[in-house]
C-alpha cells in the first residue's frame, strides 16, 4: 500500500472549459511505454447514482446498525444480510464521489489525521479491457476534505494506491 500526499502529484481545478480547438488531443509525446498504469486517454460519462456506504469504508460500522451485520440467516439460500451486502456494494468501480473500495482495509479508520479527508474525489480501479492496471489488480483513491471540496480548494489531497 502506497500512501501519497500533494507533493507527489497534482490536482488543479480549471472554472471554466476550454473550446474544443484550445484542448490538446495528441498526448504522444508522453511516450507511455507498457509499464505505465493507464495505457492511453479515456473519456468520462457522468451520470447520477445513489449508492449505501461501502462495505469497507471504516463509517459503515457507524452508519448502519451493528445488528444488521449479524451472522443470522435471513434468506432462503442460507445468507446472513452481511454475506449479501458484502455481494453488492463493494464499491469496486471507476467513480467520482460516493463512497471507496479497500481491498486490505479503510487507511483512515484509525487516523485523526487522515479522517479528515472525508470525500472520495476520485477513483481508479485496474480494468484489462480498459488498459489500466496498477500492480497485479490495484486501485488508485484520492480523497478531499469535504468543505475544501465545496470551496474549491484542492491544496490537501489524499491519494492512495493499493495492490494485491
Amino acid at each position: 500500500m502506497e500512501l501519497l500526499f500533494q507533493q507527489d502529484f497534482k490536482i488543479r481545478y480549471f472554472p471554466e472549459v476550454l473550446n474544443e480547438d484550445q484542448l490538446k488531443i495528441s498526448f504522444s509525446y508522453l511516450n507511455i511505454n507498457s509499464d505505465s498504469t493507464i495505457q492511453k486517454e479515456m473519456k468520462l460519462d457522468f451520470y447520477g447514482k445513489l449508492e449505501p456506504v461501502s462495505v469497507f469504508d471504516y463509517r459503515r460500522e457507524h452508519l448502519l446498525q451493528a445488528s444488521q451485520f449479524g451472522r443470522e440467516v435471513i434468506s432462503d439460500d442460507g445468507r446472513t444480510f452481511e454475506d449479501i451486502y458484502f455481494e453488492n456494494f463493494l464499491a469496486a468501480e471507476h467513480k467520482l464521489g460516493g463512497y471507496p473500495y479497500f481491498i486490505e482495509y479503510d487507511t483512515r479508520k484509525d487516523s485523526t489525521f487522515l479522517k479528515k479527508f472525508d470525500t472520495l474525489l476520485l477513483q481508479i480501479v485496474s480494468n484489462d479491457e480498459q488498459g489500466i492496471m496498477y500492480g497485479d489488480s490495484g486501485i488508485l483513491k484520492f480523497f478531499i476534505n469535504q468543505q475544501a471540496l465545496k470551496d474549491l480548494d484542492f491544496s490537501s489531497v489524499y491519494f492512495i494506491a493499493e495492490q494485491f
